[in-house]
């Protein structure tokens, strides 16, 4: 799975067109979508999508409830910038690359939380995002994955058994 994933980032790069903004664009897509990928793999789709749901959720909640205060205000003027929704959804993907497909993996990993990383950096440089809505965002994405893991696991197995049972 690391090559599959080093591959892929590397797509993201070469179709980014050499801006950091446009590889971040590409990254906060492909991320999930690898981690989609190996939760599918693993029979365990329902559930990532089902954190997903509770990732989009706390991106767009905090975007709506907080208007035009302050911490929701982007750097380039813009409103609805906190969290980082570009972040929270890297942040989401390297963590379920983590806890899948890269868990053997080092320099998987590595490069994984890297990327969620470089995700960050491009949304504060391209001025869209300050460093705490990146941060926020980031931190999001890492929660909405690994403490809904084990409930979301719970609940599912269980639908899973009733289903068995009738």
């Amino acid at each position: 799975m690391t090559q599959i994933l080093l591959v892929l980032l590397l797509m993201c790069v070469v179709t980014g067109r050499g801006t950091n903004e446009r590889v971040g664009d590409s990254l906060q897509v492909t991320l999930p979508m690898a981690a989609l990928v190996c939760t599918v793999a693993r029979g365990r789709g329902p559930e990532y999508l089902g954190r997903f749901v509770l990732l989009t959720f706390g991106i767009q909640t905090p975007k709506h409830l907080l208007g035009s205060h302050n911490i929701n205000r982007r750097p380039n003027g813009g409103l609805k910038g906190m969290p980082s929704g570009h972040t929270a959804a890297a942040a989401f993907g390297a963590t379920g690359l983590l806890q899948t497909c890269l868990n053997s993996s080092r320099v998987g990993q590595v490069t994984a939380v890297l990327s969620a990383g470089y995700v960050a950096g491009s949304r504060i440089e391209a001025e869209k995002h300050t460093l705490w809505q990146s941060v926020a965002g980031g931190l999001w994405g890492v929660l909405a994955q690994t403490l809904t893991w084990s409930g979301l696991t719970r609940t599912w197995r269980r639908l899973r058994r009733r289903r068995a049972l009738t």
